[in-house]
């Protein structure tokens, strides 16, 4: 009893404590500056700390967490937090994350949270609505986007080479598997062949065009160039609906044809892009996301769930539980197969992350999501219009979902040298004073700025400032 004693006593302190907190973040998390000008001392305090052996007071702790963490941290629910698809977080969320932590269920088995199951269940129905799958649909949730495009690998690799490979591995074919995807798809499918010892040689990257869309043709005689070798067994392509660098999205209605042309499973990368399904006018590829065999899609990115919240999702459940479902000492011979999700994932220990993500769709509705997701791809429009009416400023790339690539290239007179070392500076400017956080990018060899509309405290105005400001910086660094 000593550790209960030991909580209780404090119990009432605590929950007073985070009431003041969540109400004094709430007033000051979207204003001021967003990043601090430098955490190192906090951080050197933090990392000379020794292993505590005594009880600390409470207010200690607190202490330490005003002092030290809260004024260091970045605002991403400041609006204008552009960088990266980091977008803020909801306090429906929030509540969520904080009731699953405080009932503690372990979401393995139905017999260990059954209520925890059923909320699991219902989230990925919602979520391959979403998406558009039948009723065959499947899913789990994961701790992220790269979690889950590993999932999609090693469903296709079980559903290509068929049950043998889940006793051998790889040397269920001896051939060289091989995947397909654009130039432009995430690295966490690179990592995800290196966990499946596939090697990222397997991986066979396709050129894409102007908009950042893999090359149709050039994919297909890439798959069938591998059919006609011998020593070569396709296995998978892999779309993606909102690239990291510009949220492009391949022409999934071709890939169908492709993978049912030579027999290849069809994983699509839709943890950025895919909520814009819901859209007022959503990108039209998107129509036909229902028909990829898996999807990945990330609750913390467009929900804005807090982080972590990723999700797998395939047309057919049975197709998961192939790939994941095995006998394992927790279980007891009698026990009949279930859809239990330790047997739709590598986790066992999986904490109930599905309630935050229920919680925000019941209190926002789709309907109110998809204005939200409207008016982010507007603001988009809004941004690449004031871009592309200034001659100070350059469009990197065509604007397909909620990214603006662009670059400050001043007037004609600035020799091109100076102007990637300047365009490299303007990011690093923007976090040190604390006015803006954009992500840096390179497209085309031309060096410049990625800005992601995720924040829904993000608007017209707080763009036309981030512009005046880069020319300001761009002018005063040339």
């Amino acid at each position: 009893m000593l550790v209960d004693e030991r909580q209780l006593k404090d119990l009432d302190q605590l929950i007073g404590y985070l009431g003041d907190f969540w109400r004094a973040q709430a007033g000051v998390r979207a204003s001021g500056k967003i990043a601090p000008a430098s955490s190192k001392s906090a951080e050197e305090e933090i990392r000379a700390e020794r292993l505590p052996e005594n009880p600390q007071p409470l207010s200690t702790l607190v202490d330490a967490i005003n002092r030290l963490i809260v004024p260091n941290v970045v605002k991403n629910a400041h609006p204008l937090f552009l960088g990266y698809v980091t977008p803020p977080s909801t306090d429906i969320g929030a509540l969520g994350a904080a009731i699953s932590s405080i009932l503690n269920q372990n979401v393995m088995f139905s017999k260990t949270s059954p209520i925890g199951t059923a909320i699991e269940q219902k989230v990925v129905d919602w979520l391959a609505d979403t998406v558009g799958y039948g009723p065959a649909r499947g899913g789990i949730i994961t701790n992220g986007g790269s979690l889950a495009n590993l999932y999609g690998l090693a469903v296709a690799r079980r559903n290509m080479l068929g049950a043998n490979v889940n006793e051998v591995g790889n040397d269920a074919d001896p051939r060289c598997l091989r995947i397909y995807c654009s130039r432009f798809t995430h690295h966490s499918i690179d990592k995800a062949a290196i966990l499946m010892g596939m090697g990222k040689q397997s991986i066979v990257r396709i050129n894409s065009d102007s908009c950042h869309q893999v090359i149709i043709s050039e994919l297909r005689e890439r798959v069938a160039a591998d059919f006609a070798r011998k020593g070569y067994r396709p296995v998978a392509l892999v779309g993606n609906a909102g690239t990291r660098h510009v949220c492009a999205f391949d022409d999934l209605e071709s890939l169908r044809q492709i993978a049912d042309e030579f027999n290849l499973w069809l994983h699509v990368d839709a943890a950025y892009g895919g909520f814009l399904r819901l859209a007022d006018n959503p990108p039209p590829q998107l129509a036909a996301l229902s028909k990829a065999d898996s999807v990945t899609i990330s609750p913390h990115k467009l929900l804005f769930v807090p982080f972590d919240a990723g999700a797998f999702l395939v047309r057919d459940k049975q197709a998961l539980r192939n790939t994941f479902g095995t006998e394992g000492e927790y279980r007891s011979v009698e026990e009949p197969p279930s859809d239990d999700f330790a047997d739709l994932g590598i986790q066992l220990g999986r904490g109930m992350e599905a309630l935050k993500v229920w919680l925000t769709f019941k209190y926002f509705g789709t309907k109110l999501l998809a204005k939200e997701y409207t008016r982010l791809m507007n603001l988009a429009t809004f941004l690449k219009d004031i871009v592309q009416a200034d001659p100070r400023l350059e469009l990197l790339a065509p604007v397909a979902g909620t990214v603006v690539c662009f670059r400050w290239v001043g007037s004609s007179c600035i020799p091109g040298e100076y102007i990637a070392s300047i365009n490299a500076g303007i990011p690093k400017m923007l976090r040190q004073e604390g006015t803006a956080f954009i992500d840096e990018v390179v497209l085309d060899g031309k060096r410049g700025f990625r800005v992601c509309m995720t924040n829904f405290r993000t608007q017209e105005g707080h763009l036309r400032d981030l512009v005046n400001r880069v020319l300001s910086l761009g002018e005063q660094l040339s």
